[in-house]
């Protein structure tokens, strides 16, 4: 079955009058979600969500604010622009329109790219024995790759750069909104004379704006960017064209960072998981996840 057809044939189950009738059975704001979330049981995690939402958040007036998210969401508007945040690792991120959210394969990637490091297995040594460790993040969004590593790894290395870029305002005002957010909360200590997390603004197709991140010997580049190719501009015979929609854009601009973020006696290698790729400097991971 493709999956247009599976598809299609879930929309029409949560149309189906047996389903709503079942939801409505229980309350119009169940039935509201079915658009959005195609069966019971997804819509009634989602109504236990923005409930608890609600209840954290609302003062007066709760049925009506219940009655409107559900219709927000059963017309399709995310549920994390509803409840404003998404868990990432330990941290809570904010999640606003004009801004990608979060996804659950980016936690795992990033969550994967910790153990790597904490293990030694991605720079050939643990992190307790590093002096200092840089990491660039580009097209950083809401900041949650950079946030998360800046938090998981504050303990262990004593000299900690992580920097996350990219060209859209929004995006960055957001993930400063998400540095000061956390630290507030205390899931994340703030940035300090060794330890530092920032965000910068570039555009990565531009020479004269990657010209800025030369200066400093990054050990660990990330990217995972979102793009998306019309149809018409994949060739035939573009390796990565083939295989994802974004990837031959994504190797048109890598080949360019690495000549600008390689230090002379290094090398670096690209490690791909679907759309998500990491750049270590020195050796092969053995254990990393290829795809």
């Amino acid at each position: 079955m493709s999956s247009q057809t599976a598809c299609a044939s879930q929309v029409n189950a949560a149309n189906s009058p047996q389903l709503i009738r079942s939801a409505l059975g229980h309350s119009p704001e169940l039935a509201a979600l079915l658009p959005a979330c195609r069966d019971l049981n997804s819509a009634f995690n989602e109504l236990r969500w923005i409930r608890e939402h609600i209840d954290k958040t609302v003062g007066l007036n709760r049925k009506r604010h219940l009655e409107r998210l559900c219709q927000k969401r059963g017309r399709g508007v995310p549920l994390q622009y509803l409840l404003g945040t998404q868990p990432f690792g330990s941290l809570n991120i904010k999640c606003k329109p004009g801004v990608l959210i979060p996804r659950p394969e980016t936690e795992a990637y990033v969550c994967h790219l910790q153990n790597l490091l904490e293990s030694g297995d991605l720079l050939g040594q643990k992190l307790s024995g590093l002096g200092h460790l840089r990491i660039i993040d580009f097209c950083t969004g809401t900041g949650c790759i950079p946030l998360h590593l800046f938090s998981a790894l504050q303990r262990s290395v004593r000299s900690l750069q992580i920097c996350g870029v990219d060209i859209s305002p929004v995006a960055l005002e957001l993930a400063q909104e998400n540095a000061r957010y956390n630290v507030a909360q205390g899931r994340m200590a703030s940035s300090n004379d060794k330890q530092a997390l920032f965000f910068q603004k570039a555009d990565i197709f531009r020479d004269t704006d990657m010209q800025q991140f030369t200066g400093l010997p990054w050990d660990i580049m990330i990217s995972n960017p979102r793009m998306y190719l019309e149809k018409s501009g994949i060739t035939a015979g573009d390796r990565w064209g083939t295989l994802h929609g974004s990837m031959s854009l994504v190797l048109h601009w890598s080949r360019k960072m690495i000549c600008l973020l390689l230090l002379p006696g290094y090398y670096m290698k690209i490690f791909f998981t679907q759309d998500y790729w990491i750049l270590p400097k020195h050796s092969v991971p053995k254990s990393f996840l290829w795809k």
